[in-house]
């Protein structure tokens, strides 16, 4: 019956201990440690748990109860039957034990037919225990589904009975998991996920369906692709799996819409295996947070970018570190000239190849890493030193300036003016030097930040541009709201302005409304003489392009700038 039941006796009568010893070997319980007091037990069950303790109350050193509290309130421990011996006529202890968690008591002397009921009950309870706390290793206690250790291993053992047919994975993230926990509390959360399977089960009625919950807020399910029909189309998703999961749930009385993302996988059993379509499934519900239907078929060229991003973002910091990163300089020139009166300094990024790293690549992956602090202060600090380098080599009586980018997150940061001014105070340059550029995304994210951090800054001698207006929000009201000094038109209002009479005049009335409010105007993208003649005519002040000049490196301005 018990022969691989470990028992331990804990009692300090060796009489006792010996009497139960060999009653129990009668019973076929032959695994039995003693223990003669209560800390000399605690340290056997922390060597090696056991499946059964006969422990006496009354005890030197630690008595019964303080062992009991130990082991009950000890998670190793605390699912061990505990079977207290008491004498007959000492009820009141058996009665406080029973209280402290012990499963049942035996009293003194020592019953063998007694003992017997006592142990098999012992020894079915933590049967039953074992069976519990199997089946919550592998399932969800809240919606018994597979966990997803059992939910891949599901998927493993039915891809390779069929290695040619196509496979399913639906990701789908609840979102308002959490702030239904943090809101009502952990039941309640569980709760609203029991209801949302429930509907994944309507929904998802083929027989061969299986489910999981592979996280808190996580449901998958999983079918052969040509059992599940709604995965005909994005619009048949969207009407059928996404919006009646969004519909509202009733929990305690309060209404939560379903704020949720779905992902999907599907891939042949030969090709993938079940790990990576689960992978790619929780890929694409993550990419469905910034798409408006809430949900999205894997794109593996978007993963790819992804993974390509993970692997640059320790190489960006290490640049950032070592000063890696170096400044290109565009010129902008006087419209009327073709003198150079301004630069707009642009990040490069050089490899020992000799290419280089587009900045669309790192700049986004700046902006999602918070590193784009960083690059912004590496862009204001080698700004600033260039300018210094060229007053010193031309002289105070050659006047330009130097735009520097400044990220929309870097414009709401109340630290951007301390910054700038300890900058050009480190390199000794006059405030109207340099010109910090933001984008019209900037005034959106923090208007009043914003507000406060421009007022400031001009109030120190440094110049403002509203860099490539008309991509963005366009809103008038930003022109007013924002006194910027120079309002820099995009390059797409330039494109055709030559052939085309009517962005032809929409260009002229954004020079006009600029020169109204009296803020200098850059124009550009200009790339061919006839769009530099248009603009001249149109008495914009200034022009970039490449039909002056590209970006270029210090070396290769100085030839055309001293």
């Amino acid at each position: 019956m018990g022969d691989q039941t470990r028992v331990l006796i804990v009692d300090d009568n060796e009489n006792n201990r010996y009497t139960l010893k060999r009653r129990l070997k009668r019973l076929q319980f032959p695994n039995v440690t003693e223990a003669e007091h209560g800390q000399e037990a605690l340290d056997i069950l922390e060597a090696s748990p056991h499946d059964i303790i006969l422990l006496d109350v009354m005890m030197p050193v630690m008595d019964g109860f303080a062992v009991l509290e130990n082991v009950k309130n000890n998670p190793k421990l605390a699912n061990i039957p505990v079977i207290m011996i008491s004498a007959l006529d000492d009820l009141d202890n058996v009665v406080k034990a029973i209280e402290l968690g012990a499963d049942d008591y035996l009293p003194k002397p020592f019953n063998p037919v007694l003992l017997e009921a006592r142990m098999k009950a012992a020894v079915r309870k933590k049967r039953l225990i074992n069976i519990e706390t199997s089946y919550y290793r592998d399932f969800d206690k809240y919606t018994d589904l597979a966990k997803l250790e059992l939910f891949s291993g599901n998927l493993d053992s039915e891809m390779n009975r069929a290695l040619d047919t196509s496979y399913t994975v639906i990701n789908v993230r609840f979102a308002h998991f959490q702030f239904i926990t943090q809101t009502l509390g952990p039941a309640q959360a569980n709760e609203y996920i029991k209801q949302q399977v429930t509907r994944l089960k309507r929904i998802f009625s083929d027989e061969n369906t299986v489910f999981g919950r592979l996280a808190e807020d996580v449901v998958a399910v999983f079918n052969a692709a040509k059992n599940i029909s709604v995965l005909a189309d994005q619009a048949s998703m969207y009407q059928q799996v996404y919006l009646p999961l969004k519909e509202s749930i009733s929990i305690d009385e309060e209404n939560f819409e379903g704020n949720l993302s779905i992902g999907i996988n599907t891939g042949k059993a030969r090709e993938r295996k079940p790990q990576t379509l689960l992978a790619n499934a929780a890929f694409a519900a993550q990419t469905a947070l910034d798409n408006d239907l809430g949900l999205a078929f894997y794109d593996p060229e978007r993963h790819r970018e992804n993974i390509e991003k993970f692997h640059l973002e320790p190489k960006l910091r290490e640049a950032l570190k070592n000063r890696e990163l170096i400044l290109y300089y565009q010129p902008i020139v006087n419209t009327q000239s073709g003198d150079i009166e301004s630069f707009e300094a642009l990040l490069r990024w050089p490899q020992s190849d000799g290419s280089m790293i587009p900045p669309f690549k790192f700049i986004t992956l700046a902006e999602e890493t918070g590193l784009i602090y960083d690059i912004d202060s590496f862009v204001l600090d080698e700004t600033c030193r260039q300018i210094s380098l060229w007053r010193e080599k031309y002289g105070p009586g050659k006047k330009f300036t130097i735009g520097a980018n400044i990220s929309a997150k870097h414009w709401v940061n109340p630290a951007l003016v301390e910054e700038v001014k300890d900058i050009i105070h480190k390199y000794n340059i006059p405030f109207d030097y340099l010109k910090l550029e933001m984008t019209e995304s900037a005034m959106v994210d923090n208007a009043e930040a914003v507000q406060t951090n421009v007022h400031k800054l001009k109030d120190m001698g440094v110049k403002i541009a509203l860099d490539d207006f008309g991509t963005g929000y366009s809103s008038l009201g930003y022109l007013i709201d924002f006194p910027v000094d120079i309002l820099k038109v995009d390059k797409i209002f330039v494109d055709d302005m030559h052939t085309d009479d009517k962005k032809k005049q929409l260009v002229t009335h954004i020079l006009n409304i600029a020169q109204s409010l009296n803020m200098t105007t850059i124009v550009e993208g200009v790339e061919l003489g006839e769009q530099h003649e248009a603009l001249k005519a149109l008495n914009c002040h200034q022009i970039q392009g490449y039909y002056f000049y590209k970006p270029l490196p210090v070396n290769e301005i100085e030839q055309s700038f001293g």
